[in-house]
This record gives structure tokens, sequence and C-alpha cells, in this order.
């Protein structure tokens, strides 16, 4: 009768959203997977965390995979990659990871500010600056949703052992990523963009290159406010430092060339010391398009950007001589650098990157 049709037709939902494991550490990871969960049918695209993932399990599966593959997975890389397919490619890129350009390094324990993402090809590269200390994996399915030939980089806030954040000046920390960009591509033209707080930089970044005299053909914003946009609500503005006078203390310690303390550095937030460096700033008007990703969705844990202010345009419809390109998509906030929403925004911002270099190429 009609239960029977409905169970059926149930059966092949289920069996047309199940995606077995394809490769030999999809399969080991899946095995990890149910013995955690405790349960058979796991689809490699189910989500850890939807599953009933918590903060024990999440260190269990940690560690189960660093006694598996001898390699260290944080829990931030698995907040941003948390299904088997997902962790399986960051597996497999970290055990064939070879850096394309090795940086000089004075001290061995700094963190470099820019990472190399994925090596691609002979494609005009993308520089992807990182929200606060976000970390560089959180772009790794994003760029596998790129051309395969376009390398992809991530930008950083320098840092070192024990020390957070080592600049706390917006025009410190942007002249650096542009020392460091140009030392891997010094001709032209480029490519940034940045999720979130990181947009705010990599607009400044943009402005600054043009500044410089360089092309800049491409600045995507991913879901990313303008700096100096009225939010609905005055709690979510990002010039609000929480600790603010800890975090200036910590800002000048620096800025006179000391280190700070182990115990004051531990109650740094690096969200917060990138706030203060953009106190007093005042963005510009950049002399090209403007290209912004937004989120549709929401939960109640990722509240979408579009609901904290009343501009659709998020700010930026001031800040460009030509105009600024909006792409919808479905995802939360946190959700779009996430599949299988990411792959939708990989093929939009590829799709913008080589519209601008069409034109680039015809001027």
């Amino acid at each position: 009768g009609e239960l029977e049709i409905d169970n059926v037709m149930a059966q092949r939902r289920l069996a047309r959203s199940h995606v077995k494991p394809a490769t030999k550490t999809e399969k080991q990871l899946m095995f990890i997977f149910e013995e955690l969960f405790e349960k058979v049918n796991i689809s490699t695209t189910d989500d850890f965390f939807a599953l009933g993932g918590d903060s024990l399990s999440s260190l269990k599966l940690l560690l189960a995979i660093e006694e598996t593959f001898a390699i260290k997975a944080t829990p931030a890389e698995l907040f941003h990659q948390p299904t088997v397919q997902a962790l399986a490619a960051l597996i497999e890129d970290r055990r064939t990871y070879e850096p394309m350009h090795p940086a000089p390094q004075e001290d061995p324990q700094i963190k470099e500010a820019l990472v190399p993402i994925k090596k691609g090809g002979d494609d005009v590269p993308l520089f992807l600056v990182l929200a606060g200390m976000n970390p560089p994996s959180a772009y790794l399915s994003l760029s596998r949703h790129l051309a395969p030939e376009r390398p992809v980089y991530a930008l950083r806030p320098l840092s070192k052992k024990d020390v957070p954040i080592l600049q706390t000046r917006i025009d410190d920390i942007v002249s650096h990523y542009i020392e460091r960009i140009l030392d891997v591509w010094p001709g032209g033209p480029f490519l940034v963009g940045g999720f979130c707080d990181g947009g705010i930089f990599a607009f400044e970044l943009g402005q600054r290159l043009q500044e410089m005299g360089h092309e800049v053909i491409f600045v995507g914003l991913i879901d990313t406010i303008d700096y100096e946009a009225k939010r609905r609500d005055d709690a979510e503005d990002v010039r609000i430092v929480e600790g603010k006078r800890r975090h200036l203390r910590y800002c000048r310690i620096l800025e006179k060339g000391q280190e700070p303390s182990k115990r004051l550095s531990s109650k740094i937030d690096v969200e917060m010391v990138l706030r203060l460096a953009k106190e007093g700033y005042s963005p510009k008007v950049f002399d090209g398009q403007l290209t912004l990703f937004r989120a549709l969705d929401e939960a109640k844990w990722d509240i979408p950007q579009r609901v904290k202010i009343d501009d659709p345009n998020f700010g930026w419809q001031r800040r460009s001589t030509k105009g600024l390109d909006v792409h919808d998509l479905p995802g939360t906030h946190l959700g779009i650098l996430r599949e299988p929403h990411v792959k939708k925004l990989g093929a939009l911002m590829e799709t913008s990157i080589t519209a601008a270099l069409k034109t680039y190429g015809a001027s």
C-alpha cells in the first residue's frame, strides 16, 4: 500500500544521500567514526557534530587520527572540516605537503604569515586573509573548488610560541602581508579575498597594492561587513574590545620591542588585538569592483551577518568606484566554508575571477 511505497521512497532517498568511502584514508576514518559513535551507515559527508560529536569525542577522534595516520590535527581543523571526506583530504594533503616557496625564518619559532594552501600551476594565485587566528586549513575546502591550476595562499598575523600575535597595527600587518605576497608573486595582477573580518584586511590589502601601482582585479569579501557600517546590535560591533585594558597593555609591550609575559599572553584573544589594530582606521575607496558573497541560512549557534545590519550590501557599496557584485549562497556564516556549500562558493568565486582576468587581458 501507500506505507510500503513511502518506505521504498525513503530508502531510495537515504541511498542517494549516503556516500561510501572511496579511498583507503576515508575507509580508515570511517572505521574510527563508526567506533566512536557506535553506529554504521555513516556517510562520508555526515557532519561530525551533527552526528553528536562534542568536546570529549573530538579529543578521542583527534587522538585516533594521530595514532592511525601519525598526523596531528587540531580542534579548529576538525571544526572547519568535520566530515570523513574533508578530514581525509586534510590528512592526504599533509602527507604530501611541500612548501611552494620555502620562507626564510630568522626565528624558527615564528609562524610565517603566508601559508601555501594549494600548489596549483601557472594560473594567477589567490591570496586569502584569515579571520583572527583561524587555521590556514579553513580555506582548504574552498581551494579545491577553484580552478585546478590556481595556487591558493592563506595570510595570517605573525605569531610565535607563547606570543599569539606579534604585530598590533593594521599598517604593519598589511605591510608584512604585501612583502610576503610580492616575494611569491611580484608581477601581478592580484587576486585577494577574506572571510568575515579577514575581508576587511583583504580590502585594505587590495587598496594598498593599488596605491603602490599594482593591478588588483579581484577583491572577494566572504560574508564580511564593512568596518564602519552601522550594526543593529552594538554588541556585535567589531570595534568593541573585551578586556580592552589588558589587550592595550599587551600591544604597548610589543610596540616597545619587549616580549609580554606568558601569563599575559595566555589571556590574549587575537581577534581583540586585531580589533584594536583597526582603531583609527578609515577605509578608503577601491578603484574597481568589489565582490561580496553573502550567506543566506541561519542557525541558533551561527547568526548570519545579514541579520546584524540593515544594509543588504553590508556597507560596501560606497567603497567601490565600479560597483558591488553580490552573490547569495546557501549555508550559514560558518557553513559556507564547509561542504557541501563551499562548492557553490568556489564555483561563484572562480567565475568572478575568470571574468576579471578576461577583462584585464582585454584592457
